[in-house]
C-alpha cells in the first residue's frame, strides 16, 4: 500500500493514535478523503437518530462511514444529552451507545462523530460574565430561532469569550481522548466540529429580532482587529473621519448597523467606515474561533485525522454580514480544518424546477486543498410518516425547504441528483437522515446502494472541472453593502440558480484566487458583487479575465469603491466602458427593456418572446452606461437609460448590466455568444465534468445532449454503454426524471470532430 508524505508525518506526529491515519489530499487533481494515502470516494451516512436498523440498511447499501451527533459541553438542540454534566464530570455513556448502534450494525465501519462545541447551562449559570450581550443590553435570548425543542428564554456564551474557549477546548480534548481510549479508537475516520446557530457556525441572531454581541469580550476583540489593521489611533481617526482611540471604540448600534435596510444598497464610507470593519471583524470571527477548536482537535489526535466544519454559505445567505459567513478566504488559510461542511442549498431544490447549488465559490476550496463536504438531507416520500412520528407541527413548510417528494421513484431520481451533483463538481456528499427513517424502504435503499457503488467506481475516473464559465464574486465587497441588500441578495442568490439550468457547468472564485487559477480555459466570466476593489484586484481582473476572446459580464456597481473610498470613476475603470451613477444613494427596479434590434444575444432573446428581463423589486442605483462606443442592448424600463451594454476592450467583450438577476435563457444565450459549449438547450438542472454528466428533466421529452468532441456514453449506474463516439445523443426523459451518465473522451479527438458552430443553435 502506497502511502504519502503527509500520511507518513501524521502517523509518525501520531504513533499512540489507534486506527488509521485519514486526511484531505489531492487525487486526480480534486481535494479527496484518504486513509493511509489511498483515495475514499464513498458517500457517508450521518443522522440525528442513531438506530441499528438504519445503520445496518445503509451498511448493507454500501455506507462505510457513519456520522452522529455528539457534544463536549451541550446541545443546544437536544440532538444529543449534555456530556459536560459538571465542573470534572463527564458522560459518554451516550456517545459510546451511539457508536455501539453503528458498530452492531457493521462491526467495519469508520465514524465520524459530530461534535457540538456548546457550553452546559451550569456554565452558564457559573460564569455570567462570559455570556453574549444583546442590543437592549439583556443576556437572554428570546424565543430562540430555528429548531430550537421549546421556544424559552436561555442565555448564550459569547464567542469572544477567553474562558469559554479555553473551557470548551479543554472539554473537547476530554471528549477526544475517552474515544482513543475506547475499544472502537481503531474506528474514527473524522471528526465535524460545530457550533453556534444550528450548529452551522453562523452567528445566533441571523434573522433574529435581537442583534449581537455587545459584551465585553466582542467588545475588547473588536479593538483589537482595528489595532492590527490600523496600527495607530491616527489612522483609525483619518479611517472614521472622527476622533476615537482604540481603547474608546464600541461595538456599532444596532441602528448603525441596520442603517439603510431596503432604501440604499451601500454603506458610505465616509461617515460610515466604522459599520464597514466592524462587519468584516464580525465575519473574521467565526473562522478564527474554528480554526482554534479545529486544532484542538487535530493536536488531540496526534494530527492522524482529518477534521471539518459548517462554514461558506455566501450565496445561499445572500452575503448577509450578519451571518458570519463572508470570510471563507480566512478559513482557507487555516492548516487545522481539512473539509468544509455545506448543508444542501434550501432555496430552490424541489425536483425537476429545482435543483442544488454550491453555497459559495467552490473552486476556491480545491485551490486551497480544501474538501467541500455537500451535507445532503433532502427527506424522501416517506416525509409524512416521519413528520407524523416527530410531531413536527409545520410539516407542510418544510415539505418544500426540505424537498421532500410524493414517490419512491421521484425520491430515488432527487437523490440521482445530488449524486450528480457531487459528480458533477468533484465534491464529496454525505445522506443526511435528518430525522430517521427517510430511507426505510427497500426500492429506495436498491437505488442508494447504486449510488454508493458510483461514487466507488468514480475514483477511477476524472472528476475534474471541464466548465467554461467563471463566476467571480468578492467577501470584503459585502461590508460596504447594506446588511440584507437587495443588490446584493439579487446578485449573489439567484444567478446559481440559473446556472444550473443554463446547459452548461459553471466553477465560482473569489476573485483573489485568480492569482492560483489558470483562467485560459474559460469563456464567459460572470463578475456578481465587485464593489470594492484595491489595486491588486483590479489589476488581477485585467491580467486574468480582461483578455482578447474572453467575454467578462460585469454585473451592478463593480469597482465602485476601493478601501475606505467611494470612487464612481473606478466603475469605469475595471470594466473598461464610461458609466454614470448620479444617485449613489437611491435604488430603484432592474428592469431592463431588451432592443429588438440589437446583435447577438439581446436579439435572439426578443425573438424567442422575451422582451425585458430583471427583477421587478428595487435592487441597486442607477447606474447607466455613457460610453459613445458602447452598443447598447437593453434600456432601464423606467428612465430609458442603457443599462445593458457591450464594448470591445482591448479584444476582450465586456459587458455591464445593472443587474445579475436575469432568467436561464438569459444566461444561456449570453454563454452561447461567449463561444461556451451548451450540452443541453432545455431548462433542465444539469451537472457536468470530465466524465460525468447529469440531468434533471423539467418536463417530459427528448433531450439532445451535446458534446463538444466524440465520446462513448453510458449510464452511469447500470454501466449499459448507450453510444459510441457520439456528439450528439437524444434521449427520451420523463418529467423530473433524473439520468446519470458516464463520459470517455476521446483524447485523440482532432479539432475537426468538434460540433460545428451552427448545430448550437
Amino acid at each position: 500500500m502506497l502511502f504519502t508524505i503527509a500520511a507518513i508525518i501524521s502517523m509518525a506526529a501520531g504513533a499512540d493514535i489507534p486506527g488509521p491515519v485519514t486526511a484531505v489530499e489531492t487525487w486526480r487533481g480534486l481535494p479527496a478523503f484518504t486513509i493511509n494515502g489511498e483515495p475514499h470516494m464513498s458517500t457517508s451516512f450521518e443522522t440525528y437518530v442513531p438506530n441499528v436498523r438504519h445503520f445496518k440498511q445503509m451498511a448493507e447499501a454500501g455506507a462505510t462511514v457513519f456520522g452522529f451527533p455528539t457534544n463536549c459541553g451541550e446541545e443546544p438542540y437536544w440532538h444529543s444529552t449534555p456530556v459536560w454534566v459538571g465542573p470534572e464530570v463527564w458522560d459518554f455513556s451516550e456517545l459510546d451507545e451511539s457508536v455501539g448502534k453503528i458498530l452492531e450494525a457493521d462491526p467495519q465501519a469508520y465514524i465520524m462523530p459530530r461534535i457540538n462545541v456548546s457550553e452546559p447551562e451550569w456554565w452558564r449559570d457559573a460564569n455570567p460574565n462570559e455570556l453574549m450581550v444583546f442590543d437592549d443590553g439583556t443576556v437572554d435570548y428570546r424565543e430562540p430561532y430555528r429548531l430550537w425543542p421549546a421556544c424559552k428564554s436561555r442565555t448564550i456564551a459569547s464567542i469572544c469569550s477567553q474562558k469559554w474557549r479555553d473551557d470548551m477546548a479543554m472539554s473537547l480534548r476530554r471528549l477526544i481522548e475517552h474515544i482513543q481510549q475506547a475499544p472502537y479508537a481503531d474506528r474514527v475516520f473524522a471528526y465535524q466540529i460545530f457550533s453556534q446557530a444550528t450548529e452551522e457556525w453562523y452567528h445566533y441572531t441571523l434573522g433574529h429580532e435581537q442583534t449581537s454581541d455587545y459584551s465585553v469580550h466582542m467588545q475588547r476583540a473588536f479593538q483589537d482587529w482595528l489595532r492590527k489593521k490600523y496600527g495607530a489611533d491616527d489612522a483609525l481617526q483619518a479611517a472614521w473621519g472622527r476622533p476615537v482611540a482604540f481603547e474608546d471604540v464600541q461595538i456599532p448600534s444596532k441602528e448603525r448597523r441596520w442603517a439603510g435596510y431596503s432604501e440604499r444598497a451601500f454603506r458610505d464610507p465616509a461617515t460610515e467606515m466604522d459599520v464597514i470593519d466592524f462587519y468584516d471583524f464580525y465575519n473574521a470571527v467565526i473562522p478564527e474561533a474554528i480554526d482554534f477548536f479545529c486544532s484542538v482537535a487535530k493536536d488531540a489526535c496526534g494530527r492522524t485525522k482529518a477534521v471539518g466544519a459548517f462554514y461558506a454559505y455566501m450565496y445561499e445567505f445572500c452575503g448577509r454580514g450578519e451571518s458570519g459567513h463572508m470570510a471563507v478566504q480566512q478559513l482557507l488559510q487555516s492548516s487545522n480544518c481539512d473539509f468544509i461542511v455545506v448543508t444542501a442549498s434550501y432555496g430552490q431544490r424541489q425536483l425537476g424546477s429545482g435543483g442544488s447549488i454550491l453555497r459559495s465559490p467552490h473552486t476556491s476550496l480545491r485551490l486551497h486543498n480544501k474538501l467541500w463536504y455537500e451535507d445532503n438531507d433532502t427527506v424522501s416520500y416517506l416525509f409524512p410518516q416521519v413528520s407524523q412520528r416527530i410531531g413536527d407541527a409545520e410539516w407542510e413548510r418544510s415539505k418544500e425547504v426540505l424537498a421532500a417528494t410524493d414517490t419512491a421513484e421521484q425520491s430515488q431520481w432527487i437523490y440521482e441528483r445530488g449524486a450528480g451533483f457531487v459528480l458533477g463538481n468533484g465534491v464529496y456528499q454525505a445522506l443526511f437522515d435528518l430525522h430517521g427513517g427517510y430511507f426505510d424502504d427497500p426500492e429506495l435503499l436498491q437505488a442508494v446502494k447504486g449510488i454508493y457503488r458510483v461514487f466507488s467506481e468514480s475514483a477511477q475516473y476524472e472528476r475534474t472541472s471541464c466548465s467554461e464559465i467563471l463566476v467571480v464574486a468578492d467577501e470584503r465587497s459585502i461590508f460596504y453593502s447594506t446588511e440584507d441588500s437587495p443588490l446584493l441578495a439579487q446578485s449573489l442568490y439567484d444567478p446559481p440558480y440559473r446556472l444550473i439550468k443554463c446547459g452548461a457547468p459553471y466553477d465560482s472564485v473569489y476573485v483573489n484566487d485568480l492569482a492560483l487559477l489558470d483562467t485560459s480555459p474559460y469563456k464567459l466570466f460572470i463578475v456578481l458583487n465587485a464593489y470594492c476593489l484595491d489595486d491588486a484586484q483590479r489589476a488581477l481582473l485585467q491580467e486574468k479575465v480582461m483578455q482578447p476572446g474572453k467575454t467578462v459580464f460585469w454585473a451592478g456597481a463593480s469597482g465602485l469603491f476601493t478601501e475606505g473610498k467611494r470612487i464612481p470613476e473606478g466603475m469605469s475603470a475595471v470594466t473598461g466602458i464610461r458609466l454614470s451613477a448620479p444617485e449613489l444613494d437611491a435604488i430603484v427596479p432592474g428592469i431592463m427593456e431588451l432592443d429588438a434590434a440589437a446583435p447577438g444575444f439581446a436579439g435572439r432573446l426578443v425573438q424567442a418572446g422575451v422582451t425585458s428581463v430583471g427583477p421587478e423589486a428595487p435592487g441597486g442605483p442607477l447606474v447607466y452606461a455613457d460610453d459613445p462606443d458602447a452598443v447598447v442592448l437593453a434600456r432601464h424600463a423606467a428612465s430609458k437609460k442603457p443599462v445593458l451594454v457591450k464594448k470591445d476592450v482591448n479584444g476582450a467583450t465586456s459587458i455591464y448590466s445593472i443587474t445579475a438577476s436575469a432568467p436561464v435563457a438569459f444566461y444561456r444565450e449570453l454563454a452561447r455568444d461567449a463561444g461556451v459549449h451548451l450540452y443541453n438547450e432545455q431548462n433542465d438542472t444539469l451537472y457536468v465534468s470530465q466524465s460525468y454528466l447529469t440531468l434533471n428533466a423539467d418536463g417530459a421529452g427528448e433531450r439532445i445532449l451535446r458534446f463538444p468532441m466524440p465520446v462513448d456514453l453510458y449510464d452511469a449506474v447500470s454501466n449499459e454503454k448507450l453510444a459510441s463516439q457520439t456528439t450528439a445523443h437524444p434521449i427520451a426523459f420523463r418529467d423530473l426524471e433524473t439520468r446519470i451518465f458516464r463520459i470517455e473522451r476521446n483524447p485523440s479527438a482532432s479539432p475537426s470532430a468538434v460540433i460545428p458552430e451552427e448545430e448550437h443553435q
